[in-house]
């Protein structure tokens, strides 16, 4: 699908400039898809971005509802590699046309390839790519990204909402573990009101996150200089890119680097290193900006800590994963881009060291920040 969706909810008055412009500077730092960050935004919601991109398509639209409830023989018909495949749900049966909910239904290849595997008659129908992800872990047992556990909730079943998914059916190519499920969703909180629309133009700014496994070592990181560092910033095509140079310079100059992301009222793990090593998973550390009376400070006051953090309940996940105490000196540097704080890159080492550095570091974060603003610029290219 290669309109430009930008472009189109601009020429339809559905979002104004300024609201596309955050929600691209949005999208960058926490790479989520454009409609999604519209969405967490509370600029659109997801059944009018729905109902306009099917009006667009000439496809109808998935009510949620529907997702909930499919029936193991309307779920037998498509095997469970061409749905993982096409990111595709079978929802309904009738006589000899299936009707299948689909992030793309413009993907001609797809609807050819299923029709052909089942011998009926495709009916393509759009949905939000983050419904798609939900259905395919309950009926497939297609792991979800954390993005999409953590706005699955209110998606389904509100803001504020308490109530469990119902349970998923077993299906001859894979049993969901309901209960593993539903733990996971408890962990993770509502963050915006869902993961919408794979489209080609947001596909090199996907995914930061899932829960998986502790974090494991890495090959040691190669070391490299400012200068070099600098062209590397400008060289980069997408937000990992200038994740992984900053963090590959933090890696060598300090005991820890951190990069985390402000994702609502949240602080999540983007990458991390530990002597000279990535730490893998990183992305699995949640923290919630109240529990934690210095990333909250930083966040607030836009300044950067210095010193030791406290042993508050939301500091334990970070100290945990960079392998730390809450009495090491830690420097926690605000990045900002319009004077909004985006991230937070933090490091650790002799507090003298520290001090002696806070300039530097100060500096090297305006790069990056300069970096993601370079991004935001490319993208607005592409999506208007």
């Amino acid at each position: 699908m290669s309109f430009k969706l930008g472009q189109m909810l601009l020429k339809d008055q559905l979002i104004t400039a300024q609201q596309l412009d955050e929600a691209l500077k949005l999208q960058i730092i926490i790479g989520a898809k454009l409609g999604s960050c519209l969405i967490e935004l509370g600029y659109i919601d997801d059944e009018a971005l729905s109902n306009t991109l099917g009006s667009k398509l000439g496809v109808p639209c998935v009510d949620k509802r529907q997702l909930l409830t499919i029936a193991p023989d309307v779920i037998k018909h498509i095997p469970a590699g061409l749905a993982e495949k096409y990111r595709i749900i079978p929802f309904n049966a009738v006589n000899r046309r299936i009707c299948v909910a689909m992030a793309d239904p413009s993907n001609l290849k797809a609807i050819d390839e299923l029709a052909f595997a089942t011998g009926l008659m495709i009916m393509p129908h759009i949905a939000p790519d983050m419904l798609v992800s939900y259905a395919l872990e309950r009926y497939y047992g297609v792991k979800r990204d954390s993005r999409y556990v953590r706005v699955s909730g209110q998606l389904f079943w509100g803001a504020g909402s308490k109530a469990a998914p119902p349970k998923a059916h077993n299906t001859p190519s894979a049993v969901v573990q309901t209960s593993s499920l539903q733990q996971t969703e408890e962990k993770a909180s509502t963050l915006g009101a869902g993961e919408l629309l794979g489209f080609d133009f947001s596909k090199q700014f996907e995914g930061f996150a899932t829960w998986v496994d502790p974090p494991e070592e890495q090959p040691v990181i190669a070391r490299y200089s400012i200068d070099q560092l600098s062209l590397d910033f400008v060289a980069a095509q997408n937000r990992n890119d200038v994740a992984d140079v900053f963090i590959k310079y933090l890696g060598l100059e300090f005991s820890c680097g951190a990069i985390m992301i402000l994702r609502g009222t949240e602080v999540v793990g983007w990458k991390a290193a530990y002597q000279q090593k990535n730490i893998v998973h990183f992305n699995t550390v949640l923290i919630p900006q109240k529990e934690s009376p210095e990333l909250l400070d930083v966040i607030t006051k836009a300044h950067f800590h210095l010193g030791p953090i406290s042993a508050a309940v939301g500091n334990r996940p970070l100290v945990e994963a960079l392998q730390s105490t809450p009495d090491q000196s830690y420097l926690i540097m605000p990045l900002s881009m319009k004077n909004r704080v985006v991230a937070l890159v933090i490091v650790y080492a002799d507090k003298n060291m520290l001090e002696k550095r806070v300039k530097e570091l100060e500096n090297l974060v305006y790069k990056a920040s300069l970096a993601f603003e370079i991004l935001v610029i490319k993208n607005k290219i592409l999506v208007t």
